[in-house]
């Protein structure tokens, strides 16, 4: 929660309670045709998120129907790969930068410089921090993509004064309900979750919670209620609207069994971003997802494995038949591992001599197809998984030679640019967005000052202060900053410019041996600062157009310095040679006069 919980109960109107619940109900009709599928997903990709219907029990075997495992780990190691190409530094793999639209005297402005540089230090070192949680969000947020296709990640301000300002949480489509805005991302999520009594005490105060919780807690503090918590848009004009005023995001919690509101609050942005790997057909606001495409093959090929693993249990342990002259089986073969079957024959015929007492009934004939059908089935999952272009580079163990490599690398990188893209429109960028806003209004940036007269005094006082230009353009609507990404998902998504960098250079260093002056069309400061953002190179490496002048110019001034004093050493030689012939001839005229 971005705001503390009131010590009593808020007022608010039986009507908008029975609006939240009602639409809350809408919104779960609307998922109620994925469940299924959600179940099927769960039960032989996500295993430990079954039972879209019930909750689980602590400690229940949830992989008895799983015979292929295939799936489990394609989506595992498809997580972590994602997250290695978009996040393999933690939040080092952004910066915060200037934004397209700086002036040259901002992109000239070394304070400006130092303070980008200094805003994604501290950033980087909130994220980072373990009690934030937000590497083990994202992985639960990667993993519940690539099974259910659709992921929240919670990004919560911390009320409490403990230096840890920012709290990270996944959330699974199993609680959540979205429905989209007119830009087709999610600006409504309802979270219905149980909690015990103690625990909802413990968050919301024991005056703001029900009587009738009271009087549970009184009972069994153990026992669970279920909750809502509400979050949508406010929309401007309507009567008896949701949540703050001053606030566009409303927040209402709300006790479901009750009908009791336990908070009504609100955010200035989308709290819970939520992702969705890919988007079906129009209208659709849950996502679809590489688990989906694939499961036919995960279907089959965990029959084939089922079936693998009975005939192999017969091959190892097979059916016996046995001569019996008593004992009749009824007409019924058991065609089971480690079964019996009496075969009724005479005592003294030929037939009973001719036959060996006990025997193996041969039911299997030959592995190598079922196995041959199983690895097929496990190549086709993992290429939906893009397992086949986010890990091995090769195709087959020939060798190759590393421009192939680097080829072969940037043709399967750029294939896979539309799942890069999705993920930073919807999650990542949001995420820095909404992580960088809670601590610029908490000051971890620099001090805010509330008018002129008060920035110029922190100025002079030495005070960690905002640059001015970066308030102005706070002020006036504009973009303060853009994130830069120096991961290798962007560095693939960026090659093709790269490449088109280092290619102009080449032909420009080659036109120029037959024309010099062709270079004095070249920006060598542009494409050092182009190359520097491509690379994803530290932005200390390049120097700002401000330090690059002042050299630039410190740099003229000696040469002009220099001139100067070899201007005067050549004058005073000239001068001391003049004196030396002056005196030599006054020398000899004197000779002769004596």
């Amino acid at each position: 929660m971005e705001t503390q919980a009131p010590t009593d109960s808020p007022m608010i109107s039986e009507s908008k309670v029975q609006r939240i619940l009602s639409r809350h109900k809408k919104l779960k009709a609307e998922k109620e045709p994925w469940i299924n599928t959600y179940r099927l997903i769960g039960e032989y990709v996500m295993s430990r998120k079954q039972n879209f219907n019930q909750e689980l029990q602590q400690g229940q075997i949830l992989t008895g129907h799983i015979f292929d495992g295939t799936a489990p780990r394609a989506n595992q190691l498809m997580a972590a790969s994602l997250l290695g190409a978009l996040y393999p530094n933690g939040p080092r793999s952004f910066r915060i930068d200037l934004p397209d639209d700086a002036t040259d005297e901002e992109k000239a402005s070394e304070e400006l410089k130092r303070w980008h540089d200094r805003a994604s230090k501290r950033q980087a070192a909130v994220m980072d921090n373990h009690r934030a949680g937000l590497l083990m969000a994202l992985m639960e947020v990667e993993t519940d993509n690539g099974a259910f296709g659709t992921a929240g990640l919670g990004v919560f301000e911390n009320p409490d004064d403990d230096g840890m300002p920012i709290t990270y949480r996944a959330y699974d489509v199993k609680c959540m309900c979205i429905s989209e805005g007119l830009n087709g991302y999610v600006d409504t999520v309802y979270i219905e979750k149980q909690v015990t009594v103690k625990q909802l005490i413990q968050e919301f105060g024991y005056r703001t919670v029900s009587k009738q919780t009271r009087e549970k807690y009184a009972r069994d503090p153990e026992c669970k209620v279920n909750i809502l918590h509400a979050i949508e848009p406010r929309i401007p004009g309507v009567p008896d609207n949701f949540g703050h005023e001053d606030k566009p995001i409303a927040s209402i919690w709300i006790e479901i069994d009750h009908e009791h509101v336990l908070d009504e609050s609100g955010f200035f942005e989308m709290p819970i971003l939520v992702t969705r790997f890919y988007k079906g057909q129009t209208g659709e606001k849950y996502g679809r997802s590489p688990a989906m495409e694939a499961m036919p093959d995960i279907l089959e090929a965990n029959l084939f494995r089922e079936s693998s693993i009975v005939a192999t249990e017969k091959m190892l342990n097979p059916p016996m038949i046995v001569n019996d002259p008593d004992i009749m089986s009824n007409g019924r073969v058991r065609t089971g591992a480690n079964q019996v079957n009496y075969r009724k024959v005479g005592g003294r015929t030929q037939e009973a001599n001719s036959r060996p007492a006990i025997e193996p009934l041969i039911t299997i004939q030959e592995m190598n197809s079922t196995y041959q059908r199983i690895s097929e089935l496990a190549r086709v999952i993992e290429m939906a998984f893009f397992i086949d272009r986010l890990t091995d580079l090769q195709t087959d163990r020939n060798r190759i030679t590393a421009t192939e490599a680097t080829m072969l690398n940037d043709m399967r990188g750029q294939s896979l640019n539309l799942v890069y893209a999705r993920q930073i429109a919807e999650l990542f960028t949001p995420l820095i967005e909404r992580t960088f806003n809670i601590l610029f209004n908490r000051g971890f940036f620099g001090f805010v000052p509330r008018s002129v007269d008060e920035y110029w005094a922190a100025v002079a006082e030495g005070v960690d202060v905002i640059p001015l230009s970066v308030l102005q353009r706070i002020l006036s609507n504009r973009e303060a900053y853009k994130v830069t990404y120096i991961a290798p998902a962007m560095r693939i998504m960026q090659s093709e410019e790269l490449q088109a960098l280092e290619r102009i250079l080449m032909m420009v260093l080659q036109a120029a041996q037959a024309a010099p002056s062709i270079l004095d069309n070249f920006d060598w400061d542009e494409y050092a600062r182009l190359a520097q953002n491509l690379t994803g190179a530290p932005a200390t490496v390049i120097k700002s157009l401000e330090v690059v002048t002042q050299f630039r110019k410190q740099q003229v001034a000696q040469q002009q310095a220099q001139a100067e004093m070899m201007a005067t050493q050549v004058q005073s030689e000239a001068v001391r040679n003049v004196g030396q012939g002056i005196g030599a001839v006054a020398g000899k005229m004197g000779a002769r006069a004596a």
